[in-house]
């Protein structure tokens, strides 16, 4: 449980170490050309940029499923008046 609470506390160092690991592995073994890096850096931008908007989300309070319409008091109130 607490190795699972500490990848999730720091996600750009899981990130960055899972990518580094592929390049290093790619380099030694796979002989990729720089074409395949470059794929693979936007690939990592990707995923950071997906982080990040993740992390803003959790700041500014959006959860799944939050649309004021589904809450069941808030209906029950509306209907009631």
């Amino acid at each position: 449980m607490k190795f699972n609470l500490k990848l999730s506390e720091r996600p750009y160092t899981v990130t960055s170490i899972v990518f580094l690991l592929i390049i290093f592995y790619s380099f030694l073994f796979m002989n990729w050309t720089a074409d395949y890096y470059s794929y693979l850096l936007i690939l990592y931008f990707i995923v950071t940029l997906g982080i990040r908007l993740d992390d803003i989300s959790k700041q500014i309070g959006c959860a799944p499923n939050s649309d004021a319409r589904h809450r069941p008091s808030q209906i029950s109130d509306d209907e009631e008046n």
